[in-house]
């Protein structure tokens, strides 16, 4: 998948602890993606989120101010509007059981796999940059890495935080 589509992947995985945690769930696993970039397998975030577990974007303006740019959630045409879309259409109605679906790692990297690999994105941020990056093979670490747009990251695995 390309980058943005890798972003909403990452996305839609943290819609479920948000979800459960709602639903009165707790001591929930916090799962992060080991993506196959190319030959190797990476451990990183597609993006960063602010305080209130909100995407954004740091743009630099002309006068040299950072300013941080949280994604749109509204209106039907944005990524993340249509990303919750999709995962409440799937696992939000009265008799779903998402918590069967987040408990069990594989059965969940691939119910994403199967929802979101093929998303149609319309937006873009603008950046290519993975952040915490570790590099699985050498156990390297990088603050952050900016990639081509068109790499493909293929997501592979979960492993738990905690």
């Amino acid at each position: 998948m390309k980058f943005r589509q890798a972003q909403m992947f990452e996305y839609a995985l943290s819609i479920f602890p948000e979800r459960l945690s709602q639903n009165g769930a707790t001591g929930l696993p916090t799962y992060k993606i080991i993506w196959r970039v190319g030959n190797e397998l990476i451990v990183a975030n597609t993006y960063q989120v602010n305080s209130s577990n909100t995407p954004f974007t740091k743009h630099i303006r002309s006068d040299g101010e950072v300013i941080s740019n949280t994604w749109a959630v509204d209106g039907e045409e944005s990524d993340l509007y249509r990303t919750r879309k999709i995962w409440l259409d799937n696992y939000g109605q009265p008799f779903d059981n998402p918590y069967a679906i987040y408990s069990a790692p594989s059965l969940l990297l691939s119910e994403l796999v199967r929802h979101y690999s093929d998303l149609d994105v319309k937006e873009n941020t603008g950046e290519n940059i993975l952040f915490n990056i570790k590099y699985l093979k050498s156990n390297t670490e990088l603050p952050f890495l900016m990639i081509d747009p068109n790499v493909e990251l293929m997501p592979v695995s979960l492993i738990s935080e905690n």
